[in-house]
């Protein structure tokens, strides 16, 4: 069985990206419906503009663990905004929350309907073609 990455070479790109754009903190010029071309999705350490995380996790999926997750959240966070741009998407009801964990410095909030932390799972995985267009690839997962 492939993995996720030899899945994503394999197959013809097709996704839209409409008005997520703005929400990714994305220049428009540059994101492109990635429908046609040949598109490839750079390795996870290559250098990126921006990081994303999610500051989801809920009592009903962590139990007596969310606070603990929240806060290994909140360091995560702070380290990655050290080195690049980091948005983090969270509840509204926890944006204050969000910010006191994670901090504010070279982050920006971004307010979503969110049922836990896994990014890979709910938000766009970036792909770039030889002309250096960025688009997105939506696997529409389904837990």
């Amino acid at each position: 069985m492939p993995t996720r990455r030899e899945f994503i070479k394999q197959v013809s790109v097709a996704a839209g990206v409409g008005a997520v754009v703005m929400g990714l903190g994305l220049s428009p010029a540059r994101v492109l419906a990635a429908s046609e071309g040949r598109w490839f999705m750079p390795d996870e350490g290559d250098k990126h503009e921006r990081a994303y995380m999610a500051f989801g996790a809920q009592d009903a999926i962590w139990e007596d663990f969310t606070e603990d997750v929240q806060e290994a959240l909140g360091r995560i966070a702070r380290a990655i905004a050290r080195y690049e741009p980091l948005t983090i998407y969270c509840r509204s009801s926890e944006r204050s929350l969000a910010e006191e964990i994670c901090g504010t410095s070279n982050i920006t909030y971004q307010i979503a309907n969110l049922d836990d932390i896994w990014m890979r799972d709910i938000s766009a995985n970036f792909v770039i073609d030889e002309k250096n267009g960025l688009g997105a690839v939506d696997f529409n997962f389904s837990g």
